[in-house]
């Protein structure tokens, strides 16, 4: 598939810098398609055509700093969400039976924890 906007490293590297300065968040070296894909929806609904165009909208515009996290943020919260990482911790939980503390500090309105309370709970038979 053909990518209509031209994304350079350099780009990249400059978003994966603003996104740290505003929300703490480190963007793997990996996730440069998954940027393309979500900023590219930016550049077409603001009628841009280079990311170097919207790098400089977006320090000129205060307004667009929420569209830009916003793109870049997950904002989905559900119950087993990425049910892999469940599985992983099922399997963790199954070969280590020393107590344990977990922090989930990703949770907007409970399922996450949630989630994982069930999964050691099935892993385990219990929360104590």
């Amino acid at each position: 598939m053909d990518k209509p906007f031209a994304f350079s490293l350099r780009e990249f590297n400059a978003v994966r810098q603003k996104i740290r300065a505003l929300t703490g968040i480190n963007l793997a070296d990996s996730k440069d398609n998954m940027v393309y894909s979500r900023l590219a929806r930016r550049l077409r609904a603001l009628n841009l055509d280079t990311f170097q165009a919207y790098l400089r909208y977006l320090d000129d515009h205060q307004a667009e700093t929420e569209h830009f996290i916003n793109a870049l943020t997950t904002n989905l919260t559900s119950f087993f969400r990425e049910a892999h990482h469940f599985e992983q911790l099922k399997g963790f939980l199954l070969t280590h039976p020393e107590p344990l503390r977990i922090w989930c500090t990703a949770s907007s309105s409970g399922e996450e924890p949630y989630s994982i309370a069930m999964t050691c709970a099935e892993a385990r038979g219990s929360l104590t």
